[in-house]
């Protein structure tokens, strides 16, 4: 029995020892058969399933984690990362799933409460593709979060994936740029920045850089028709201190895209903006453009053909800049409101063009200046039909072209404004309201001192004006009173011209089509100067009268004197 029982004992102890051996085998972290759990913290957010990883192999990158706090706070998932103290610090860069796994591991996911700081994104709404020409040297993309991946080609994508795209810096120039176009629909969110900032070494990149080199964005998403805002996400474009032309046509005729992004500087770069949004007819919000210290056509044709924008943001500046708010919201067919416009100290060119054909602004802003600037309010409002009245225009120091065109076109236009100022300059007020149709009132012309084409097509078309306004400078310029009035055909009584000596092409056309005049005193006793009637009274009245200098004797009849027909009489 003692026997049975010992060898019972050796048989049991041989059992368990082999089972022993058989576990510890299952266990051996260098059997290639052995299993690993790579574990997801997501943080607070919401729960994400472990894996069972064979030892070598890979996890599989999970679906991003959500996290909103019971304050209704949203946070947006950066990636996984590491961690050596159970999530209190996180690695500086996140975690490759293109690593075998060789350990236990868990991984911890990564939470901003802003999306200023995710990179510069597109979501895809439809498969397609992502083109990108003149790519820069150290341009990468990650997809759905997976590693950054050198650019090497079109990257084919399917609905719901998402490209961040990631470079070192700019390598634009003035003759080169890096353009993004996609084959379709994608949102477009996060921070521009990180096409500026990665590392070279850890690929982290640096959302809170605070400026941008020159020609940085270049034609960045130039005629990019798919890109479209996301309802929660934003882009961002954060620089406060600009350089050159840095978003020059950036999303020029984007025109999915229907809000811009904010642009918080404060002191601008030359060409800063330049067509940063021509022609996004669909664009409806413009951003709060807070700069008080701008620079040499910074807002270029920033909107121009913006076809849906109703309203255009306000503008600060009180001290402007050459060509500043240039053809700005040229061709913005919808905009209804102009913004205040406070400056007073001009510069040349700087209002030229800016509401051009904007055909839906009903009121013009204030402009409080007195001293102009050449150009400076040249074809500002230039076919804007629906303008029913026009500022006040104080200024008595005039500058070159500084009126020209400026309401030309403005055919609902009724009254103009006073022109005070005694003394011209070449060109001040050519062509300033020809073709305003229904123009009847006219302002009091009360300058002296006239110059070079002061007054050169001034009302040309006008023809409801009945009533021309006084002229009383006796000593003219060169084309000062060139096809003046020419067209208006209501008009019935020239003003009287009191100049005893004329300049070339002075009154060339002067009158020329005004059908219905009948009544002219020109007191000129020297019309020797190059064409200075020439076809001044093409077209007027058959009959009438002309009332001339009791010392002038060589008239001649026709369109280029004295009209055939009329009465002749001297002036008292």
């Amino acid at each position: 029995m003692k026997s049975s029982v010992k060898s019972f004992a050796i048989l049991f102890g041989l059992v368990a020892a082999f089972s022993f051996a058989a576990c510890k085998v299952s266990v051996n972290p260098k059997d290639d058969n052995h299993e690993y759990t790579v574990k997801f913290n997501s943080m607070g957010g919401s729960p994400v399933e472990s894996q069972t990883v064979v030892k070598g192999q890979k996890a599989t990158r999970p679906a991003d984690p959500t996290k909103v706090t019971t304050n209704q706070e949203t946070y947006y998932f950066l990636n996984w990362y590491t961690s050596t103290n159970k999530g209190q610090t996180l690695s500086s860069t996140a975690f490759s799933f293109n690593t075998p796994i060789t350990s236990n591991i868990t991984l911890y996911a990564k939470w901003t409460d802003t999306d200023l700081e995710l990179p510069l994104t597109l979501e895809f709404i439809s498969s397609g593709t992502v083109t990108v020409g003149g790519p820069w040297s150290t341009l990468k993309y990650s997809k759905n979060g997976g590693d950054l991946t050198d650019y090497a080609g079109n990257i084919t994508v399917a609905a719901g994936d998402k490209i961040c795209l990631y470079a070192q810096e700019s390598e634009n120039t003035s003759t080169r740029k890096m353009t993004i176009s996609c084959s379709s629909d994608c949102y477009i969110y996060g921070n521009v920045m990180s096409l500026v900032t990665m590392d070279s070494q850890t690929g982290e990149w640096n959302p809170y850089v605070s400026s941008v080199e020159s020609y940085a964005f270049y034609g960045l998403f130039r005629n990019n028709s798919h890109i479209k805002n996301h309802n929660e996400k934003k882009v961002y474009l954060p620089a406060t201190t600009l350089s050159d032309y840095c978003y020059k046509t950036m999303f020029e005729y984007s025109t999915s895209l229907t809000t811009a992004p904010e642009l918080p500087a404060t002191t601008l770069a030359s060409y800063c903006y330049l067509s940063m949004f021509y022609g996004c007819k669909g664009l409806s919000t413009a951003p709060d453009l807070p700069a008080t210290t701008l620079a040499d056509n910074c807002y270029y044709s920033m909107f121009q053909c913006c076809t849906n924008l109703t309203t255009a943001p306000a503008l600060p500046a009180k001290t402007l800049a050459d060509s500043c708010y240039l053809s700005m919201f040229k061709g913005c067919t919808n905009l209804m409101t102009a913004p205040a416009l406070p400056a007073k100290t001009l510069a040349d060119d700087c209002y030229l063009y800016m509401f051009y054909g904007c055909t839906s602004l009903t009121t013009a802003p204030e402009l409080p200046a007195t001293t102009l600037a050449d150009h400076c309010y040249s074809q500002m409002f230039y076919g804007c039909t629906a303008l029913t009245t026009t500022p006040e225009l104080p200024a008595t120091t005039l500058a070159d072209d500084c009126y020209s065109y400026m309401f030309s076109g403005c055919t609902n236009l009724t009254t103009a404004p006073a022109l005070p100022a005694k003394t011209l300059a070449d060109s001040c007020y050519l062509f300033m309201f020809r073709g305003c149709t229904t123009l009847t009132t006219t302002p009091e012309l009360p300058a002296t001192t006239l110059a070079d084409y002061c007054y050169f097509h001034m009302f040309d078309g006008c023809k409801n004006m009945t009533t021309a306004p006084d002229l009383p400078a006796t000593i003219l310029a060169d084309y000062c009173y060139s096809h003046m009035f020419c067209g208006c055909t209501s008009l019935t009584t020239a003003p009287e011209l009191p100049a005893i000596t004329l300049a070339d092409y002075c009154y060339d056309s002067m009158f020329s089509g005004c059908t219905k005049l009948n009544s002219i005193k020109c007191l000129a006793t020297d019309i020797s100067a190059s064409d200075c009637t020439d076809g001044w009274v093409d077209s007027v009245s058959q009959t009438g009268t002309f009332t001339k200098n009791k010392n002038m004797t060589n008239w001649r009849s026709g369109v280029n004197g004295i009209p055939l027909g009329w009465t002749v009489k001297d002036a008292e």
